[in-house]
């Protein structure tokens, strides 16, 4: 550096200085940016964490084969059609609302 300071004076030094200043704010700015970034991650994460594990509560005596899933399906639609009192012709939707006749 006494080479460059004696080739190009004080000035050379002082803007490399300033240089090396500015990378490190903008260093120091990425990481804080970053910072918040997996902040806001960790919360994303922990709610599908939730939802994941409310989905698995609901499920978790489900069978897992399909044709297991289209048997207990069946059943349950079956059941739905021996009930008395309820039929429904038509579906429909109608400002928003799912409607039945």
């Amino acid at each position: 550096m006494s080479q460059l300071k004696g080739e190009h004076g004080g000035d050379y030094e002082e803007k490399l200085r300033e240089l090396y200043i500015t990378r490190l704010q903008t260093y120091v700015s990425e990481a804080v940016d970053d910072l918040d970034m997996m902040q806001q991650e960790l919360v994303m994460l922990s709610f599908r964490e939730r939802e994941e594990e409310a989905e698995y509560q609901r499920t978790r005596g489900a069978p897992q084969d399909p044709r297991e899933r289209q048997k207990a399906a069946d059943k349950e639609a079956q059941e739905y059609a021996n009930r008395p009192g309820l039929t429904v012709t038509r579906t429909y939707k109608e400002n928003g609302k799912l409607m039945l006749e």
